[in-house]
Order: C-alpha cells, then structure tokens, then sequence
C-alpha cells in the first residue's frame, strides 16, 4: 500500500511539491479541507497562513497527536514552531523549535549541503526568504547546521523543519526521508495498536 502524504495548500500552487512526491512513489492530495486529514500519513506545509480555518486546525492537531508526520520547508517552519519571535502568524505548536520570523536566510541563496541523514551526496539547498531556527529544545535533533551555528534542518519525533526549498532543486532525496520516516512511525503504531 503506498503512504499518501497531504499537501498543505490554503494558498495555492502546491503543484511541485506533488510532483516530487509522486515520483517518490507516494499517493498524494491537495489538503485545503478539514476531511481531506482524515486518510493522510503525513503532511507538508510549505507556506505561511495567517490565521487557519477553526476546524481544519483543530483536525490537523488532531491527526498529528495520532501519530501523523509533518514535514514544514521554508516559512512553512512558522507554522510548527512553538516559539515564534516577531510574527502574527496562526501557528500549529508542534516543535520545541525558536523561530524568528523577521531574521531571514538570504533570498535565493543556493548551497551544497551534506546531510548524513539524508546522503552522503550533496543536495542542493535554495534558500529562499525563510526564517532562521535560532533555538532548539533538547530533545530536537539537529540534522543540520552551517558552521555558524545556523541551524537548517531539524527532527522531533514524527516532525520535520528545513529552512530551505527542496522542490526549487526538484531534488526528491527530502521527500525520500520525509515518507520513509512516515512509513516507520506507521509501523510503530501499528505494532503498538
């Protein structure tokens, strides 16, 4: 059975992001309903939303006290920070994760970046306006940090937080590790129910 990962798109134009993941093998789904939660394994969001219709957070905090993974790129990581500094942003508090809304990575700065978790290739990374992860609680794993301390990508749990845009680079190898990482959890709870 394949995992059908949901795309967070409120705002439109989500249509990368489900490329990638279909040639990742996964069944996906435009997510701009509360229902439309119900069957995913895992979620992305990619955009920042000002404030999110009642039920669908309501539904989507559910979903992700079940066990649901989220994988949030660039200013979507506004979205799952428990900590945002500086934003007027309705947040899903996920992460034990600091983000500052106003401190921003450079626009369309590009780097080559070794993630272990991820390859031992390098992935082109595109920053693109993102905000900057300045704090994490102890038990987030840092996946990845520049040797300036900016941390760049971060794991808790079933969670994910990257500060730059994999599908710019239509590099799959982020999107590989985001459905993998749900597979596992899946068969967890599984085990556990």
């Amino acid at each position: 059975m394949r995992t059908k990962i949901g795309v967070l798109s409120l705002q439109g134009n989500c249509k990368e992001h489900l490329e990638l993941l279909h040639r990742c093998g996964a069944e996906t789904i435009e997510v701009t309903e509360p229902e439309q939660l119900i069957d995913v394994q895992g979620i992305i969001i990619y955009e920042e939303i000002k404030e999110y219709p009642p039920l669908l957070k309501q539904k989507f905090m559910e979903r992700a006290l079940e066990g649901m993974g989220c994988l949030a790129l660039s200013s979507g990581i506004l979205m799952v920070a428990k900590n945002v500094i500086n934003s007027g942003y309705d947040s899903l508090p996920l992460m034990d994760i600091t983000v500052n809304a106003e401190k921003k990575a450079r626009i369309n700065q590009i780097k080559s970046l070794i993630i272990p978790a991820i390859s031992e290739r390098s992935i082109k990374a595109v920053f693109k306006n993102a905000p900057i992860i300045e704090k994490v609680a102890p038990n987030v794993g840092i996946l990845y940090q520049f040797n300036n301390n900016n941390i760049v990508f971060v794991r808790q749990g079933n969670f994910l937080a990257c500060t730059f845009n994999p599908e710019l680079a239509g590099d799959i190898r982020i999107y590989q590790y985001f459905i993998q990482m749900v597979k596992d959890s899946r068969k967890t709870i599984d085990k556990i129910n």
